[in-house]
């Protein structure tokens, strides 16, 4: 038996109360710290939506709102329009447009 099975197994054979308390515990903590991160640096709505589908795992409620979050993200894909390669804009440095033939010219007032 994998370890897998294994963790599964042990999963499955708690008390649903303990069990559901253990996801809204582990979720919550996960969306709290996604909604921390909306004003700090990382991935905000990625941590909000893991802790979501932690949630969705015992609970209806989420799974509902997980469902409408995947609703919503596709019906926002679908409206950008896709662009092709060759009409995307080259990769590279910023500054590349902007061209001094002489980077040590230093300009005085006179």
């Amino acid at each position: 038996m994998t370890t897998a099975v294994r963790a599964r197994n042990r999963w499955s054979s708690l008390p649903g109360p303990l069990r559901k308390i253990a996801v809204a515990v582990a979720g919550g903590a996960v969306m709290a710290a996604g909604a921390a991160m909306l004003v700090l640096p990382g991935p905000g709505i990625a941590g909000i939506l893991v802790g979501l589908a932690i949630l969705a795992t015992e609970f209806m409620w989420a799974r509902t709102a997980l469902a409408h979050a995947r609703r919503r993200w596709h019906d926002a894909r679908a409206r950008v329009p896709r662009r092709r390669r060759r009409d995307r804009a080259p990769q590279g440095d910023a500054r590349a447009d902007h061209h001094d033939p002489d980077p040590h010219h230093i300009t005085r007032g006179t």
